[in-house]
Formats: C-alpha cells, structure tokens, sequence
C-alpha cells in the first residue's frame, strides 16, 4: 500500500517529519508508529530516508535513515522559518508530515500529511489543545493540498470528508494495530518501571479537559460507594495542559490511595499496565479513533 502511495520507479529522497517522536502524547505514540511501518516497508532500496527530528538517534527511526536534528524550539517558527531553506537544498521528491507542528506552505515535493483528529474543526464545547485557534487554521489551510492524507481510523477519515469535502480516495486508514497481536507479556520490568500491582481499574492519556479525568474520578467514587472491594484506580498520563482540576477533584473526593495518578510512564510499563488490567476505563469526550 505504501508503494503505491510513494510511486517510485527509481530511488529518490524522502523526508519524514518526526519531531513528536519523543512526545508520550497520542501524536507521538503514532509518529513511532508510523516510522516502523515507513521503516518496515521495504522502501530502502528504492529511497533515501532522511528523518527531520528532536534527537540523532532513537530506536522508531530506521536504521538506513539519515537523521536531521532539530534543537530549536517552538517548532512550528522553525518549521516555517528554515524548513524551506532545507527543501531547497535537500530537493526530496516526497515529504512526509507527521504532524508535529503543520507547515505553512505547499512544499513542491509530493506532499504525505498525516491527520491525528478533526478536533479542532469540529463544533465542540471544550478546545482540544492550547493552540486551537493555530491548529485550526493550519488544517483548513494545509489539508487541502496535500497529496494525499494518512489517519488511523476510519472515523477520522469520515470527519476529514464531512468537515473539509474531500476525495476519499484521497485518504489511508492504516490502522494502530496493523495484525493481529498475542498476549505475550513485555520483558520483566527493570528500574525504570514502576512495580504493577495485581489488581487495578487503568486509564491512560495526557492530563488535559478532552480526556475528562474528573467524570471518571466522579464515577469512580460513586461506584464505591455501592462497593468499597473495587479495585484502585490508576491513571498514566503526563500534565498536558489544565490538569489542576482533575487534582482538586481528588482533593475534594478524599479517595486517598484509591485512585493514583502515575504521570509519566516507560512503554514497558505501558504495555504491562494495558495486559494486567482488570479493565480499562475511558471518559474521553473526543478522539480521532473514534
């Protein structure tokens, strides 16, 4: 699929977008994962990778990709500002968004964008991220003329045609889980990971208003008191952005232990947290997934 995307007959340049890579946010959890399908996809003998990121080395990008480290922040000045100056003198035949932070202009390579969520342009009571008003006006402009659009799910491409009046055909779903997977637990936890306790109720996502944290602590306490044997609740996610109400509400409620905001978590704890969990719970008022 991505061949055909691509459309190479002879090996040319491309370069890929991955300054969220780092991130423990969804956008950097789906740029790793674009990276290893891009990686996986057999497309080295054909193409050149270079990869436009925050770090020289890290274990998503391909090991043929040459890395361009970007230092300066914030990076949506230094996409606009010197990303054209690299264009010029890369000359890559296809560019590769990730979306970080959207480019302002229409590269004159053929142009791969990859859309997380309409967020932004739908009518929603609540703002998806601290710069809304920029996210907004960037998608309106730049997913128009891209040459075509990546997303994970096919809600968000029905979003994409609804909202902006786009070609499908001009979107891919590739979704997060490409196969089906096992039950096979992760290495044993070394000293980075937090020990897992045997029996907990898990939500994870970056601490910010979409994700309703303070429903679902809400929740939880009514549903306590109709059985105080529940397991505790634990939440994985790093303080994003107004996560001072979710501590209140804690304050308030006065679960003590019953209810644990871990932050930020290794994908090794991540993933064991995902399999031990008695079930995950989620409150989230939007995602792109659906």
């Amino acid at each position: 699929m991505l061949k055909g995307i691509l459309l190479f007959k002879m090996r040319k340049k491309l370069l890929i977008e991955a300054l969220g890579i780092g991130n423990d946010s969804g956008i950097g959890k789906m740029t790793r994962h674009w990276l290893q399908i891009l990686g996986n996809a057999g497309l080295e003998s054909h193409w050149d990778f270079y990869v436009l990121s925050r770090f020289k080395s890290h274990p998503a990008i391909p090991k043929h990709a040459k890395c361009i480290t970007v230092r300066a922040k914030p990076y949506f000045i230094w996409l606009n500002l010197l990303f054209p100056i690299l264009l010029y003198r890369l000359r890559p035949h296809t560019v590769v968004c990730l979306g970080q932070s959207l480019v302002r202009f229409r590269p004159s390579a053929r142009y791969i964008l990859f859309i997380q969520d309409m967020g932004p342009l739908e009518r929603l009571s609540f703002r998806t991220s601290l710069n809304e008003s920029r996210n907004k006006r960037d998608l309106q402009q730049m997913i128009p003329r891209a040459d075509k659009l990546l997303t994970c799910a096919e809600f968000n491409k029905k979003r994409i045609v609804s909202l902006l009046h786009l070609d499908p055909n001009k979107i891919v779903v590739l979704p997060l889980v490409l196969k089906k997977q096992g039950h096979a637990l992760p290495p044993e936890l070394n000293s980075k990971d937090r020990p897992i306790p045997k029996d907990f109720i898990f939500s994870f996502g970056n601490i910010e208003p979409r994700k309703n944290y303070p429903l679902l602590v809400e929740a939880y306490a009514l549903a306590l008191k109709e059985d105080e044997s529940l397991p505790q609740l634990i939440i994985a996610g790093h303080k994003a952005w107004a996560w001072q109400e979710l501590h209140a509400t804690l304050s308030r409620l006065n679960l003590g232990n019953k209810v644990q905001v871990w932050g930020r978590i290794t994908e090794n704890t991540l993933m064991r947290l995902r399999q031990e969990c008695s079930f995950f719970v989620t409150a989230s008022l939007y995602e792109g997934f659906g």
